[in-house]
């Protein structure tokens, strides 16, 4: 049994929770049997609604603990807090073999790491893990449909619109203070924007409200992957933070302009936009020091040349093709099904 640990809910955000229900289900897919546990009712109720029927609810102190209690054959810890070389030969004195999500700092002690960030990643010995890089992206297959159907249409054909959106709790507030800022950009009058509000309907209409003087504004709460996605493909740039959805926004084609709530969310999408990235958008700085005015000038800049807007669209392409489960799926199906192997053993490191 494949066991996933998830954590995430209002305060967090469910991109956590939507990664890791895209992965189990390409895992049942090759016939493995998958299991959940969590800390959070809400994100609880979202997997059942995805179609699991076997969750565990548990106090996120005791997520480690009760993720070994369960025996799995191998554990998937996509939580935000990192495990420690503690925790991990913890997990490997229940037989437990464990992939770790993203390994902050690029350091891990975890038998395999996904982190589609990092070109080459290795572990806290120093082998190198192989499910790094853009190939292993886990995203829902809604941005992938997107990026076909604005690769059959362009901006030019279908007008402009801006998508805005900064996570699921946006605890800087961040929706509002760009909001403030299109405002006083005149070109954004003839511009569609759609929002995404987070999980809070009543912020969702709060904000409506306060910005009712937009005619062109629509504010979207508690959207769900197959509706961001399409607010996406009727969007020529997207205003967001650094995240999950800056990998939905690659994988629908759609160019970015980055505002970011913390400095480690700003050094990571400066780090991206000019590597794996490169070409598909800038950053203009992260709270309380966010660059107001290049960035006005910036978007400024794109309204007035579809062109230049075409141009990072292209760059945009083939960097995330959607396939990233499906090779994880392939790799953790190898590893059960691989006869004599023992817990603890690497998994599927490759030589440095």
């Amino acid at each position: 049994m494949i066991l996933f640990t998830v954590d995430g809910g209002p305060k967090k955000g469910y991109g956590h929770a939507i990664r890791a229900s895209v992965l189990a289900h390409t895992c049942m897919g090759r016939g493995l049997e998958v299991s959940f546990i969590c800390a959070h009712g809400d994100v609880s109720a979202y997997l059942k609604r995805r179609g699991f029927p076997r969750i565990h609810l548990t106090d996120e102190t005791h997520l480690l603990r009760d993720s070994a209690a369960q025996k799995p054959s191998l554990l998937v810890w996509d939580a935000s807090t990192p495990l420690t070389l503690e925790n991990i030969e913890y997990l490997h004195q229940h037989e437990v073999w464990v992939i770790e999500f993203d390994a902050p700092d690029g350091i891990s002690h975890a038998d395999e790491v996904v982190n589609g960030f990092e070109p080459v990643l290795h572990s806290a010995t120093g082998l190198r893990y192989r499910l790094a890089g853009p190939d292993y992206f886990v995203i829902d297959k809604s941005f992938c449909n997107a990026k076909e159907w604005r690769r059959a249409s362009s901006v030019l054909q279908n007008g402009l619109g801006l998508f805005v959106c900064f996570g699921g709790s946006d605890p800087g507030r961040l929706l509002e203070s760009t909001l403030e800022v299109l405002a006083d950009i005149p070109a954004c009058r003839s511009v569609q924007i759609r929002a995404v509000a987070g999980f809070d309907e009543k912020k969702g209409k709060a904000v409506q409200r306060k910005f009712s003087q937009f005619k062109n504004l629509q504010v979207h709460a508690e959207a769900d992957a197959a509706l961001v996605a399409q607010l996406m493909r009727f969007s020529f740039v997207g205003i967001i933070s650094f995240g999950t959805i800056l990998v939905e926004a690659m994988a629908a084609e759609l160019p970015v302009l980055m505002i970011n709530p913390t400095t480690a969310h700003e050094d990571y999408a400066a780090k991206v936009l000019k590597g794996i990235f490169a070409g598909t958008g800038k950053t203009f700085g992260c709270l309380p020091h966010i660059d107001w005015n290049r960035f006005r000038q910036e978007l400024t800049y794109l309204l007035e040349r579809p062109l230049e807007l075409e141009r990072m669209q292209a760059a945009t392409r083939r960097l995330v093709d959607g396939q990233g489960a499906q090779r994880i799926a392939t790799d953790i199906y190898n590893v059960i099904t691989r006869s004599g192997a023992q817990p603890g053993s690497l998994l599927s490191f490759s030589a440095r």
